[in-house]
């Protein structure tokens, strides 16, 4: 026997949609809030640091431009070790950055595969970030008039 104690519920697919998906977009908000923290302290440690290397490198530099050394190669002798790391850095972290993506991907009906097109991406972008980031310390530094670091010698 059927006893009718509530009527019905009906609702609008989209409303069932929005609400199944609110925790990925939940996600991805947070994602985004610490990813631009993480950007931003990383990008004033690498400040932080090339100013320091570029500081003790100061008479190295000097040395160099008046032995007839470019801006060119001082500058890529300079961001060549930032360059490394950050490549170094992205090749540490693919492997895990897929295992997390694979894993929240598992989780839909349907699902795409993550390739080395996207890690390829990140590295670029993120080498492209590192050097923006670097080129102002290093500029300077190889722009200064090496009479003026060499004199104390």
């Amino acid at each position: 026997r059927y006893e009718k104690t509530e009527p019905p519920r009906y609702e609008d697919l989209d409303v069932m949609l929005e609400r199944a998906y609110e925790p990925d977009r939940q996600l991805i908000k947070t994602s985004r809030v610490f990813g631009t923290i993480a950007l931003v302290v990383a990008c004033m440690g690498l400040m932080g640091l090339t100013a320091f290397t570029t500081h003790q490198r100061m008479k190295e530099i000097g040395v160099r431009k008046v032995l007839g050394g470019s801006t060119r190669s001082l500058v890529r002798l300079l961001t060549s070790e930032v360059a490394l790391l950050v490549l170094l850095a992205n090749v540490l972290a693919a492997p895990f950055g897929y295992w997390v993506a694979t894993n929240w991907l598992e989780s839909f009906q349907y699902h795409v595969e993550i390739g080395a097109t996207n890690f390829a991406i990140v590295a670029t972008v993120s080498l492209t970030i590192a050097l923006v980031t670097v080129s102002y310390q290093t500029l300077s530094a190889v722009r200064t008039n090496p009479v003026d670091v060499l004199r104390d010698e």
